[in-house]
């Protein structure tokens, strides 16, 4: 049986604006937090961040690894890697490495790494059947693979809000809907078990991280551009989008609601088994600082 999840999106890339400052401090930042420590880091570990966005969970786990643990962080993201190169000289963390790059050409770690961190989710990758199977063989025997997915029903009232929004616009084809049977969130803790023992990952621990948002479209906008309800605005005109973003807010502030469910599930499981891992010898070298046990890796791209 194949198991789907609704995973979360990176965060985004361009300007900021207040909205986007405020969706940080009210969600990702407690996201990444609570994933980091969903995957019960021991101090000394060797982590992997994979779509790392700003760094909300790369620095969480940056801080629980310690002075003596290391933290790669990877995003394709030129913009959002400086910012999170950033915080992290901000913050004094040593510990974590921020890398523009690509978890398919990822070298290996030598003898592989303790922990890898998805709270973009995988779904969020050019290749994400490949990106998967990437992940476990990038983890060591016995690491630990930790991702995040939406909560079941957790963002059908703001999709209720959009397709009310697009309704109001005209320059909208009316085909324009949210598919429910390909979008809608599978994340139940029965789902998200399901989908970590497909991928061979034992001892499965799942986590229900509840959140609410205020009903501020400032705020709500930004968070559903990095959803995949952002698939209903593809292919309209900038112009028809700021309309549907204008006719969003109205819809909302009429509505009877203060806040908005952005509940996530935090699963984690462990890789039992052996897979069959690229040795880090003929990986060719790994961009950031060189650390013991790594190959030798020159200094990283902006």
């Amino acid at each position: 049986m194949k198991t789907e999840t609704h995973e979360l999106a990176p965060e985004p890339v361009g300007c900021e604006t207040a909205g986007d400052e405020r969706l940080r401090e009210l969600f990702w930042t407690p996201v990444g937090a609570a994933t980091a420590d969903a995957a019960q880091l021991r101090m000394g570990a060797h982590v992997l961040a994979l779509r790392c966005g700003s760094g909300a969970t790369a620095l969480a786990a940056a801080e629980r690894t310690g002075p003596v643990g290391t933290v790669d962080a990877v995003d394709p993201s030129g913009p959002l890697i400086i910012r999170a190169r950033g915080e992290a000289a901000a913050r004094r963390l040593s510990n974590v490495d921020f890398v523009q790059g690509d978890v398919l050409t990822w070298p290996p770690r030598r003898g592989g790494y303790d922990s890898i961190l998805c709270a973009g989710g995988t779904d969020a990758f050019r290749d994400p059947a490949s990106a998967r199977e990437r992940l476990l063989q990038l983890m060591r025997p016995g690491g630990r693979l930790t991702v995040s997915v939406w909560a079941e029903t957790a963002l059908e009232p703001l999709a209720e809000t959009l397709l009310q929004a697009i309704s109001l616009v005209e320059a909208v084809p009316g085909s324009a809907s949210w598919s429910t049977a390909v979008d809608s969130p599978t994340g139940t803790p029965a789902s998200l078990r399901d989908w970590l023992a497909e991928r061979s990952l034992s001892f499965p621990d799942i986590r229900t991280h509840r959140l609410t948002l205020p009903a501020d479209p400032d705020l709500l906008w930004p968070l559903l551009l990095r959803t995949r309800l952002k698939a209903v605005l593809d292919g309209l005109s900038p112009a028809t989008t700021a309309c549907v973003r204008r006719r969003f807010a109205q819809v909302l502030l009429a509505g009877r609601r203060d806040t908005f469910d952005v509940t996530v599930l935090i699963g984690t499981g462990t890789l039992c088994r052996v897979t069959s891992t690229p040795r880090a010898e003929d990986a060719g070298p790994r961009p950031g600082r060189t650390r013991p046990g790594d190959a030798t890796r020159p200094p990283s791209p902006l």
